[in-house]
């Protein structure tokens, strides 16, 4: 599946249903954190939340972020994300995997400047590894600018 527009180019190959998603990553978060979601043991079989979802999601996918001012301004307006900004990564139910990662030439936020901010995730053999970072932070307090 193809999106191309004038705000967000994205790219998503592989097999996936919408409406299973949602059980596919409850799934997978409840495999690493049980105790993030607490499923009912009793649940129907044809819930969406269930470990034997008939849709097998395995997928890839990459979303480049070209023009979100007016997005940003619409839904969070403390926030800009620089053109080109990019986030990849995989997710596959049956082996509970997934990466997931995001690059910025730079964020703000509120008043926090962020350049070449990155943000890694990934999920297999039973471990999640967290690796975040920028090259540069500029985090104004209300007696002036920390650099």
């Amino acid at each position: 599946m193809k999106l191309n527009s004038d705000y967000v180019d994205a790219d998503i190959k592989g097999d996936f249903k919408f409406s299973q998603l949602n059980g596919s990553f409850i799934d997978l978060v409840n495999a690493y954190i049980p105790s993030f979601y607490k499923l009912d043991t009793r649940q129907k079989p044809n819930s969406s939340i269930n470990h034997q979802l008939s849709t097998i999601n395995n997928f890839e996918y990459i979303v480049q972020l070209k023009h979100t001012e007016p997005i940003c301004k619409l839904f969070m307006p403390n926030l800009k994300i620089a053109d080109n900004s990019i986030i990849n990564g995989k997710f596959n139910s049956v082996s509970n995997t997934f990466s997931f990662k995001a690059s910025s030439p730079s964020v703000d936020f509120k008043r926090n400047k962020y350049k070449d901010i990155y943000f890694d995730a990934y999920a297999q053999n039973g471990k999640i590894t967290l690796d975040a970072g920028c090259n540069r932070l500029f985090y104004l307090t209300v007696s002036g600018l920390i650099i």
